[in-house]
C-alpha cells in the first residue's frame, strides 16, 4: 500500500560512526514482506537510516519482526531483510 515517513522512527541513534542505529516502523496496511521490499521506505538518506541499521517492523496484523537494512539507493529507496 503506501509507506508513511512519519511512522518510521529512531529510537536508539548509533554512537560515532560505526555501529547500527534502532528503529521502528509502523504499518497499519502493509505486512512485512510489503514492508522489506525494495523501495518501499522512499526517503531513508533523509531520515537517516544506513545500511546495518535494525528496524523493528509492526506490521498490519501486529507482527513484529526484527530487519535489518541491506541496501540505500542514491534516491534514498531501502532494501531491508526480515532478520526473525
Amino acid at each position: 500500500m503506501a509507506y508513511v515517513s512519519a511512522d518510521l522512527n529512531c529510537i536508539s541513534p548509533r554512537l560515532g560512526t560505526s555501529g547500527a542505529a534502532l528503529w521502528t516502523y509502523r504499518s497499519a496496511a502493509d505486512a512485512v514482506a510489503t514492508i522489506v521490499g525494495a523501495g518501499h521506505i522512499s526517503d531513508g538518506i533523509k531520515k537517516g537510516l544506513k545500511v546495518n541499521d535494525v528496524v523493528i517492523v509492526i506490521d498490519d496484523v501486529t507482527t513484529v519482526d526484527l530487519c535489518v537494512v541491506t541496501a540505500i539507493s542514491a534516491a534514498g529507496a531501502v532494501t531491508m531483510v526480515n532478520g526473525t
